[in-house]
């Protein structure tokens, strides 16, 4: 399936999410997350996955690992009483700091 035009509004708020997951991105390190940070994180990752799923069913399928892996993750990262707290970090990486994806990105056009 070919992605056609945006409904009005789409496009700009798909641009703001992407502006702000690569903000996030330029500003958080292993050691700066909170339990409600990664809660809100993988809260946008989830509605970000249900909105693409309903593109088409095969937007879906291809989509159907996601919940699964979302779940691990909060596992993974809080505690399953709903008193999240933080359980694992990643080494930061070495050499240069990553960046989002630059001033003025407009997202993929075909």
């Amino acid at each position: 399936m070919n992605v056609g035009k945006a409904a009005p509004g789409v496009e700009e708020r798909a641009d703001q999410v992407a502006e702000a997951a690569c903000n996030l991105a330029d500003t958080v390190s292993p050691d700066t997350w909170s339990p409600g940070a990664v809660e809100d994180a993988i809260d946008a990752i989830e509605a970000l996955t249900t909105s693409l799923g309903q593109i088409s069913p095969d937007a879906t399928r291809i989509l159907a690992d996601v919940p699964a892996a979302i779940g691990a993750l909060r596992r993974h990262l809080l505690d399953e009483d709903d008193h999240p707290r933080l359980v694992a970090t990643v080494p930061a990486a070495r050499g240069g700091r990553r960046r989002g994806l630059g001033h003025g990105w407009t997202g993929v056009r075909t």
